[in-house]
């Protein structure tokens, strides 16, 4: 089969888990074309060794202005600017969709574009296409809390003169994710709970494909365990890393494990300075690792104890199964779809996401060696059977044989 991949996304969990379809398809005598963006990650796993090429569409985004002598203009005329980084992308996607529609794919297999989310490519795209959706745009599905009011009357003011901007762009940007979702010939996602939360903001369904590990990637390396425990995600707010500094404050100093945290540098830095301020603040001794590569990420799985993981509705979860194929259990919030990533009492513990009850499941685990080195065995064992990328390429394979048989 012939087969047109398409991402833009930067270094994290998707980039990974689409390097992994494209190895994996590959090697099942698929021919595989990449097509990315030029703002997309290629130096991160990057995909020419997997595919037989990659195409990167140059695309040039409008920049915004910082600056004070526009008081009362400013955000609107960013706001056209903002629009037209979307006008910009859609011109980018449409050239990309000419390209592999000339290029007689049976198939396209279109992941993410960070930028927007669901990619523009979808609704131009001739050729029969397969997203790989992995949540809906959250910010428009989940609450958040609104801002505090600004406490000077210049502030209020000035919040009043600009309160149509967001709505303005983020109805946009929530309309056209959500059309461009529904042009995809067919949808496949990660978790029961992601189909339930696209179910939820489409109205659609899509087909799970659960994803896999790299067990020759990530595996046990003989090394001793420190006094650790260590948490991998990107620095932002969602993956909630300050809840395990407060659950790791609660306990006992000379209990109190390290905190190994991995991150990318894409995340926010305000947040990862932020992380870093609290530790100090609470006494608790944190290790920061930025833009690790693959053997330093492996290494901290097989240094530490245990692995902490404690995102906000995080839809799917590579970080427990990255852990457990290194002979490491989790502990892991009992939330989304890390309840299927994670099964309690057996390769981790579940627990509410507060702070008392994370932390009392750390410290249960660290005093019970025979329990937490059962539960990593255990949780080696579940992942090299269960979560393997065979099995998962082969549901996307029969997902692109049902598309294509119906196009």
């Amino acid at each position: 089969m012939r087969i047109a991949l398409f991402h833009n996304l930067l270094a994290g969990g998707a980039k990974r888990a689409l390097y992994e379809y494209a190895r994996e398809l590959r090697s099942r005598r698929h021919h595989l074309d990449a097509f990315t963006l030029a703002t997309g990650d290629e130096a991160f796993l990057p995909l020419a060794p997997v595919t037989e090429r990659v195409h990167v569409e140059p695309v040039t985004l409008p920049g915004l202005l910082e600056t004070r002598l526009l008081p009362f203009v400013l955000q609107y005329w960013n706001l056209r600017r903002r629009l037209g980084a979307f006008e910009a992308l859609d011109a980018a996607h449409a050239r990309v969709a000419e390209r592999i529609d000339a290029g007689g794919y049976d198939v396209a297999f279109v992941h993410p574009d960070y930028l927007v989310k669901a990619p523009f490519l979808l609704r131009h795209l001739r050729t029969p296409s397969v997203y790989y959706c992995y949540e809906p745009l959250r910010r428009y599905y989940e609450y958040t809390a609104p801002p505090p009011p600004p406490a000077s009357w210049k502030g209020r003011v000035r919040a009043a003169w600009y309160a149509p901007v967001e709505p303005l762009y983020e109805g946009r940007h929530k309309r056209q994710d959500a059309e461009n979702t529904r042009a995809a010939k067919l949808l496949v996602t990660s978790s029961l709970y992601a189909c339930e939360s696209i179910r939820r903001a489409y109205g659609l369904t899509a087909h799970v494909a659960r994803l896999g590990v790299d067990t020759e990637r990530f595996k046990p390396v003989p090394m001793p365990r420190e006094h650790a425990v260590v948490s991998v995600g990107r620095f932002q707010e969602n993956k909630n890393q300050a809840l395990i500094i407060e659950a790791l404050a609660r306990l006992e100093a000379s209990r109190r494990p390290k905190l190994i945290l991995v991150g990318e540098s894409s995340g926010t830095a305000a947040y990862r300075d932020g992380l870093v301020a609290q530790a100090r603040a609470q006494n608790v001794t944190l290790e920061l690792l930025e833009d690790a590569s693959d053997a330093d990420l492996v290494a901290a799985y097989n240094r530490a104890r245990l692995n902490v993981f404690t995102p906000i509705l995080e839809p799917f979860g590579f970080v427990p199964l990255e852990a457990a194929a290194c002979g490491t259990p989790s502990v892991g919030v009992h939330e989304a779809g890390v309840r299927e990533t994670i099964r309690h009492d057996q390769t981790g513990l579940l627990v509410a996401p507060e702070p008392g009850a994370v932390a009392s499941a750390i410290a249960t685990l660290l005093a019970d060696d025979a329990r937490r080195e059962a539960m990593g065995a255990r949780a080696l064992d579940d992942v090299r059977t269960e979560w393997t990328w065979q099995r998962s390429a082969e549901a996307i394979e029969r997902l692109f044989a049902q598309v294509v048989g119906e196009s």
